[in-house]
């Protein structure tokens, strides 16, 4: 069937970015290639299937607060791969990939399927008791009215959103703009039908 195919030829295409960056001779050593998404979007889905391709273990970069670029790419534990939701904005982050030899791994996911899944995740954190990134005010609207506001964006009295589409176009944008500029190989596979 149709999806099946896809995720097939995603699993090829995949498999051609992350093959070259393995050492077979040497599965203890990091491997060079790093798996970002944007939130919701089938980091996690990807990772999996890349730790059943490689028998590595993926290794989440550390939230974009207390990234320190080329010290995290240097840190990466033997027998992993870099993973992660990191919005990187610096020069010096893509520099450090490109200098090491990286290659990347983007998943990207339609933007009304991202919204609905950011919207239930946080939905029932909320509901579970926890309180997650400021977003205990998606429990204060009806679904129609929050999806909007995840949607548009918004300004609240005690908190303010870019819309998520336009968020996630701007990290993809990031991503691709920067490997490109630094030659940097690069695959983003789509998760639309997953």
């Amino acid at each position: 069937n149709n999806i099946e195919a896809q995720f097939f030829q995603i699993i090829k295409h995949v498999k051609e970015v992350v093959e070259p960056s393995i050492d077979n001779n040497s599965p203890t050593r990091p491997n060079k290639f790093i798996s970002s998404t944007f939130p919701k979007c089938g980091t996690h889905f990807v990772c999996g299937i890349l730790s059943r391709m490689t028998q590595l273990k993926d290794y989440w970069l550390p939230s974009d607060e207390t990234l320190r670029e080329a010290e995290t790419i240097s840190s990466t534990p033997k027998g992993h791969f870099l993973a992660g939701h990191n919005s990187i904005t610096s020069d010096s982050f893509f520099a450090a990939l490109a200098d090491g030899g990286y290659r990347v791994i983007l998943t990207i996911r339609d933007p009304r399927d991202q919204i609905i899944s950011h919207y239930f995740y946080y939905l029932n954190k909320f509901n579970d008791g926890n309180s997650v990134d400021n977003q205990d005010f998606l429990q204060k609207f009806n679904m129609s009215d929050a999806i909007n506001m995840l949607t548009t964006g918004f300004i609240l009295p005690t908190i303010a959103r870019t819309s998520l589409p336009v968020r996630m176009f701007n990290f993809v944008n990031n991503y691709y703009s920067n490997c490109q500029r630094l030659e940097i190989p690069f695959f983003s596979a789509s998760m639309n039908n997953f």
